[in-house]
């Protein structure tokens, strides 16, 4: 440690480049470093579920899960899967390399989707379709609640549609969705 330390006191030129070149590189790092409050991220994984009404778990798994893993087990993309057979209900998680970039995720759940539509026909009849869910990135900001004791279901679902598209107009607002409006029902 010693030697290091005579050495800079010997070669002050040489140790005032070092310093320089230090907190130039540290100032570019900071001024090119990502600001965003919630920074964008890309989740790796899809959700496969086919409803199979009637069925125990071990006649979801070998009637439709296992012939749905093996279509999908041909993407060269994937990385691994995890499978949940319930009784009326296959779930099959999809997990895909972390080599994968962000922009070629949504060619992927499209091939994807390609692969799991080509199996439908291979599954027993009382199959329901089989659903690719690959949308978990949205970030849930806020919840807005809009209640009225004088006002109509009606014109609090007029108005919350305005709102809804006050909403979108605004920077940065990529989706917004209304719950709980209740049925329509004639009396």
């Amino acid at each position: 440690m010693k030697n290091i330390t005579k050495f800079f006191l010997n070669n002050r030129a040489f140790s005032w480049l070092i310093l320089i070149l230090f907190l130039i590189g540290g100032t570019l790092a900071y001024v090119q470093m990502g600001k965003l409050e919630d920074a964008p991220f890309t989740i790796k994984q899809a959700v496969v579920t086919t409803p199979y009404p009637g069925a125990s778990a071990r006649e979801v798994q070998e009637q439709v899960t296992d012939k749905l893993e093996e279509a999908i087990q041909s993407l060269g993309e994937l990385y691994y899967l995890k499978s949940d057979n319930r009784a009326s209900m296959s779930k099959i998680t999809v997990y895909v390399k972390k080599e994968i970039r962000a922009n070629e995720m949504q060619q992927l759940w499209d091939k994807l989707r390609r692969k799991v539509n080509d199996v439908q026909s291979q599954l027993p009849e009382g199959t329901g379709p089989s659903v690719v869910n690959d949308d978990f990135g949205d970030v849930l900001g806020v919840f807005y609640g809009l209640s009225s004791p004088i006002h109509s279901y009606r014109d609090m679902d007029k108005q919350s549609k305005m709102i809804k598209d006050h909403l979108l107009s605004i920077k940065d607002v990529a989706r917004v969705e209304i719950f709980g409006l209740p049925t329509p029902v004639i009396e």
